[in-house]
């Protein structure tokens, strides 16, 4: 039942990247000459379930399937040119099949020219997206894209220290789980799937997967947390024009929690307090009060946000901004981040102190 023997490689290069796996090594890496950042940026809409994850200093580990462009880590990425061996098939996919006859009658009909092995790839790519999270970050901190794409400019950003992130995220995984890496997107103009024939194992072809992208999204700056954790599901019903169910959804085990600590900064968005949704009062120039309106739909959440940045992160709040820069001679208008002292002073009613201390692009 064997197709020709072969020898198999550990390794992947493309586009100046490196993906490898070494055998004292329980997951494979990335080699890459970016430069790591201190800082890395979380854009938030405002939601229940942003302000979860704030409160509960955790991010959320997407299943591919969850992810805004299908063609990112799209299993569609891999391909083959000729059969996988039999033995391969066996290894990886003999706990899924009864008996081996079925296994083999699988493995003949997946081979023929017309399947290209189709039946793996799906098989393997939903085993290990089952176990494997991505956590999509940026370098950017005053993007005049993400502002508006990710947050509707109503929203809100945590800028987060990488070192005390790394850290956060390391003390609160169990012992089987672990971080596979964090590495930058590696942008190119053409997507180019990965021939997992070469290949004796998946997690490769699987990570490279996740990394590459179309330098279209090049203007994010992404960098990913890479977790590994045991049956986080596969959401099958993300995907157009299936029939598939969810398979074992675990929202909870997609949670990857890191510590407040990890906040160097909250920014919140240049429309955040809107008079539709706030009383607003300036006190001076230095000082304004605001209070959720409790007819607006959100006045609960309001105050749950609030009430917990207030008293966690009074000192780290910024509000987003807008200034003209003279710089080049005349006036250019940019992005700012202005730092304020956020303050709770009674039930339901807060004050902003503004200090004048402009955060630059």
């Amino acid at each position: 039942m064997n197709v020709t023997a072969k020898n198999y490689s550990d390794e992947h290069y493309f586009n100046g990247f490196r993906y490898f796996k070494n055998a004292d090594q329980p997951f494979p890496q990335i080699e890459h000459s970016v430069q790591y950042p201190d800082f890395l940026f979380k854009y938030y809409w405002f939601s229940k379930n942003s302000i979860n994850a704030l409160k509960h200093s955790y991010l959320y580990a997407s299943h591919p399937y969850q992810l805004n462009d299908i063609l990112d880590s799209s299993k569609l990425l891999l391909y083959t040119t000729e059969p996988v061996d039999f033995s391969v098939y066996k290894e990886i996919l003999g706990k899924v099949f009864e008996d081996r006859q079925e296994l083999e009658e699988f493995y003949l009909n997946d081979i023929k020219p017309e399947n290209n092995c189709s039946g793996y790839i799906e098989c393997i790519y939903h085993i290990l997206s089952n176990a494997y999270g991505i956590i999509s970050l940026t370098e950017n901190e005053n993007d005049t894209l993400m502002w508006p794409h990710y947050t509707q400019e109503t929203g809100f950003q945590l800028k987060f220290n990488l070192e005390k992130l790394k850290e956060g995220v390391n003390s609160n995984l169990r012992k089987t789980e672990s971080i596979v890496g964090i590495y930058p997107m590696n942008y190119t103009d053409k997507l180019i799937p990965i021939n997992v024939s070469k290949f004796r194992r998946f997690d490769i072809p699987f990570i490279y997967s996740t990394n590459v992208k179309s330098d279209k999204w090049k203007y994010e700056n992404e960098w990913r947390i890479i977790v590994n954790k045991a049956q986080m599901g596969v959401p099958f019903s993300k995907v157009g024009f299936t029939e598939k169910k969810d398979h074992g959804i675990n929202h909870f085990n997609r949670y990857v929690a890191y510590g407040l600590d990890a906040i160097e900064e909250i920014c919140l968005g240049w429309n955040f307090f809107t008079s539709d949704n706030f009383s607003i009062k300036w006190d001076n120039e230095m000082e304004i009060e605001v209070e959720p309106l409790n007819h607006v739909k959100e006045y609960e959440h309001y105050l749950d946000f609030l009430n917990f940045t207030s008293e966690n992160l009074s000192d780290k709040v910024c509000l987003s901004g807008v200034k003209y820069d003279g710089q080049a001679g005349e006036p250019v208008l940019i992005r700012i981040k202005e730092k304020v002292t956020l303050k709770k002073i009674s039930d339901g009613r807060y004050i902003l102190y503004r200090n004048q201390n402009e955060i630059l692009p």
